[in-house]
């Protein structure tokens, strides 16, 4: 058998991580050998990695030991000391309660059936009485499970995947050099994974590594591509452009400079404080992927004059664009979806008009103070409820401000001094509400502006 090494370290008492990545990695270097064996040599070589290595963790007791050594239950059940773990002195049952117990395993496992207690080790449940045959320490010295988890022992059920994965690269090693030693001439095959940058195909949007097949027929010294090619088990890239992936844009923020920075979607919905830099923001274009804009996300960045928000968004949340003095453009894309503007998230802005979605219902206190500049203001249908000054001030600089418009037939609750400081400007509203408008609770102070949509 030549340089073949064995495919399998050992397979007894317990595991640490490294020692099964040692597997792996013997695996890997039996299949990228070259070496030439059977199936049966496989076995072979199997069965004495099993039975001739024992890996160094022959420190634990079994139950036989533990009920010589401890003639009474003890009080401090569960518990093991961190010295005990470092010196093997003491030991505890729920430590070890996760860890696959000794068997003798005459073939690769594939399945939990595998491991069993018959070797007579203690699972958690036998343990959990025991503590230590010495005096007994003060209880704030001793390990807890999760200590000794992470000291990197291999659990049953990582193991089991560990092994599940070497048994499967087996079954392709088996198959890769079956006939491998067969008479001169026979035709063997085997499938390599190509690796140069266009060698890839594509599962729907999925990158998956790309497999060329090969022939020998010299008993594997040397190999020809047969043109076949199939895709790999490997995925390179989920939602990978090579494979026709659109990205959907959360943002694009340009600066005085006229630098600019995109991002695409990364599954958080929410523009958050810090994720945009703010100094010297210019203009501003939110994805239809954002849902949310976060509370003084934009506050006082003066140099942002345009700002375009995308069709998902459903909440600005409270100062998220306050004191943006300069901010003189705000558009909603097409089929907005925004329900809620929060307290003060425009106020102190400089835009002269403002279309707002037909889906709002929800406009926050002082949502829009101090907004001079407006010439006019149409509040949606939708819209059941308008805070405190929410429109203070509104107009009060424009040399052509026509006033406001309410286009829902039932009046809004209104907070107090919503329509203050604006020069007196009409209010109009459905010719079929008037009279309502008039005597709706917070509304009925401006009657005398209320006036009919002409």
């Amino acid at each position: 058998m030549g340089c073949c090494q064995p495919v399998l370290g050992p397979i007894e008492n317990y595991y640490t991580k490294y020692q099964v990545d040692q597997m792996l990695e013997e695996i890997e270097s039996a299949i990228t050998s070259g070496c030439c064996i059977t199936p049966e040599e496989v076995d072979e070589k199997i069965e004495e990695a099993i039975s001739g290595i024992s890996p160094d963790l022959s420190d634990y007791y079994t139950k036989e030991e533990v009920d010589e050594l401890i003639p009474e239950v003890p009080s401090l059940s569960g518990y093991a000391t961190e010295q005990w773990v470092l010196d093997k002195h003491y030991i505890t049952g729920v430590d070890l309660s996760d860890y696959a117990l000794k068997s003798e395993i005459p073939t690769v496992p594939t399945s939990n059936t595998a491991f069993t207690n018959d070797a007579g080790y203690i699972t958690g449940v036998d343990l959990s009485d025991y503590v230590t045959y010495e005096s007994l320490p003060d209880l704030s010295v001793y390990a807890t499970k999760t200590w000794v988890t992470n000291q990197n022992y291999i659990t049953n059920s990582e193991f089991i995947k560990y092994i599940t994965n070497l048994q499967q690269q087996i079954d392709s090693l088996k198959q890769q050099i079956s006939g491998c030693c067969g008479s001169t001439g026979e035709t063997l095959t085997r499938w390599i994974t190509m690796t140069g940058v266009n060698d890839y195909t594509c599962s729907g949007t999925t990158k998956m590594t790309k497999e060329k097949e090969q022939q020998s027929t010299d008993g594997g010294n040397t190999w020809a591509d047969t043109g076949n090619y199939r895709t790999g088990s490997t995925v390179l890239e989920v939602n990978s452009v090579d494979c026709g992936f659109i990205p959907t844009l959360k943002y694009t923020a340009t600066y005085t400079d006229s630098s600019v920075v995109t991002a695409n979607c990364d599954g958080n919905s929410t523009i958050v404080v810090g994720e945009i830099e703010k100094t010297n923001l210019e203009s501003l274009v939110v994805g239809n992927c954002v849902t949310v804009i976060d509370s003084c996300t934009f506050c006082s960045v003066y140099t942002l004059k345009n700002l375009r928000i995308g069709s998902g968004v459903t909440t600005i949340k409270n100062d998220a664009f306050y004191g943006c003095h300069d901010l003189s453009s705000v558009t909603f894309d097409n089929g907005s979806q925004l329900a809620t503007i929060g307290k003060g998230a425009f106020e102190g802005c400089s835009m002269t008009g403002i279309t707002l979605p037909s889906t709002l219902t929800t406009i926050g206190d002082s949502a829009f103070d101090e907004c001079y500049h407006l010439n006019s203001l149409t509040v949606p249908g939708n819209v059941t409820s308008i805070g405190g000054y929410a429109f203070w001030g509104v107009g009060t600089l424009s040399t052509g401000f026509t006033g406001f418009t309410i286009e829902s037939a039932t009046p809004p609750t209104l907070g107090e001094k919503a329509f203050y400081n604006t020069n007196d400007a009409p209010i109009y509203v459905l010719a079929g509400s008037v009279n309502a408008y008039k005597a709706a609770s917070g509304w009925s102070q401006y009657a005398s502006r209320i006036q009919a949509i002409s």
